[in-house]
């Protein structure tokens, strides 16, 4: 990915995220020619599956070779194995204490995935969203994974 496009992609959900609050889950797809932005809500699984399936629609209807995907989301790296020995008092990473809420930049393509966690820092009166650094991932697995049609050999 061009660092020029990351650049401005991360800038758009800046500014969105700082106006409004919240991010809502998008994925930028496309090609040489052509550029679609999928959006969404997450209110339960049955969304997640819906919004992931629009995203691989509108990959295959535009021949994409590429996915960004973008969405809020809480992690705790420093309390990984306390989540999972304390699943019954928290059932969520957003349940427990040392969370930390990021948002998540997935990019994928025929050559290769990368992600890039962008912490958000909130004070009383102002919060704002850290420029990640993309990262080579290999073995990604989940529903916001393989969202590109598969490669057309000619």
């Amino acid at each position: 990915m061009k660092k020029e496009f990351f650049d401005t992609i991360f800038e758009a959900v800046k500014l969105n995220f700082e106006t409004h609050d919240q991010l809502m889950p998008v994925a930028f797809i496309g090609n040489d020619k052509t550029f679609g932005v999928v959006g969404g809500y997450f209110g339960d699984n049955s969304d997640k599956d819906a919004f992931a399936e629009a995203v691989k629609e509108t990959a295959k209807e535009i021949h994409a070779t590429f996915v960004l995907f973008v969405s809020e989301s809480w992690i705790a790296p420093e309390a990984a194995q306390d989540f999972i020995d304390n699943r019954d008092k928290y059932p969520s990473v957003s349940d427990h204490p040392l969370r930390k809420e990021v948002v998540v930049f997935q990019y994928e393509s025929h050559t290769g995935c990368k992600v890039g966690i962008g912490e958000i820092v909130r004070t009383a009166t102002t919060k704002t969203l850290i420029k990640p650094t993309l990262r080579d991932v290999d073995g990604m697995q989940g529903r916001f994974t393989h969202l590109l049609p598969l490669k057309r050999v000619h």
